[in-house]
């Protein structure tokens, strides 16, 4: 069975003889009252579950190794949280999990057995303060779709093994410190939406020279060579600084400028970050 609670005033933590409700497949504590550490909460749990679902609570801490207790989980859902530190490593024992969502949250680290997920096609890990080089590992992530690393601390140049990922249709880096050419997106042969703004690649309007790319937003910046003259034919939006505002319709979109965050998500072609449906 599943239990659902979703913004139901229940609070504190999840009692520890929900544990023993091994026939439970489905919880949804999500926009409620329950908090505490994570770890509690997690231990709290049966491990028959192939859904979690604890979006916009006030979990602290790490997520814990214990996370591997859970061999059918298919979908975890932590988003909106304060969940700190790297990922453990144990998270690339999951290997049935395809759909994980920890976007805004202050996690610091991806490990490289991210890669062992085979089964993936949803990851957003959005607005946290993960640091240093994506990892190449994510190249092996080919059942992936969506992409979402943006609002983190990532540099350095991508990593080629991203090429590798051809299911991938939505793709976005923004606001990070990426280096580089990220031509080889290129070979994405399913990429249609990608966001590169907020980041200091070079050479961003070679995209729109490769004529199987059949893209239906891009967004960067610095893509005009002057205030006429624009050097990303294919960019659907130019944003004229690192952050999330300023960005302004150049080729195939109607509409005012694009002024707030708002407006931001909207050139996404979605809701806002804490709505989007990837379970």
């Amino acid at each position: 069975g599943d239990i659902l609670v979703d913004r139901n005033p229940i609070s504190g933590l999840i009692p520890t003889e929900m544990s023993n409700c091994q026939y439970l497949w489905a919880i949804d504590v999500s926009n409620t009252n329950v908090s505490g550490q994570l770890v509690d909460n997690i231990n709290a749990l049966p491990s028959s579950l192939s859904t979690i679902r604890m979006s916009g609570l006030s979990f602290v801490g790490r997520l814990p190794s214990a996370i591997a207790s859970f061999p059918d989980l298919g979908a975890l859902d932590l988003s909106g949280n304060m969940i700190s530190g790297p990922l453990p490593t144990e998270i690339g024992s999951l290997n049935k999990l395809y759909s994980l969502k920890l976007d805004r949250n202050q996690i610091t680290g991806l490990p490289t057995e991210i890669g062992y997920l085979d089964q993936l096609y949803w990851l957003d890990l959005d607005e946290n303060h993960i640091a240093g080089s994506l990892p190449s590992e994510v190249g092996d992530l080919t059942a992936l779709r969506s992409l979402y690393v943006n609002r983190n601390s990532f540099n350095g140049t991508l990593p080629s093994e991203i090429s590798l990922m051809g299911n991938l249709s939505t793709l976005d880096l923004s606001s990070n410190e990426f280096t580089g050419s990220p031509y080889f997106l290129a070979e994405l042969p399913a990429l249609r939406t990608v966001y590169l703004h907020g980041n200091n690649f070079v050479d961003v309007g070679g995209l729109c020279v490769v004529t199987h790319l059949n893209l239906s937003t891009m967004v960067a910046n610095r893509c005009n060579v002057s205030a006429t003259v624009v050097d990303c034919l294919c960019c659907t939006r130019c944003c004229d600084g690192p952050g999330l505002l300023g960005c302004r319709s150049l080729v195939g979109e109607d509409g005012t400028d694009s002024t707030d965050e708002e407006q931001y998500n909207a050139i996404r072609g979605g809701p806002s970050s804490g709505d989007r449906s990837g379970i």
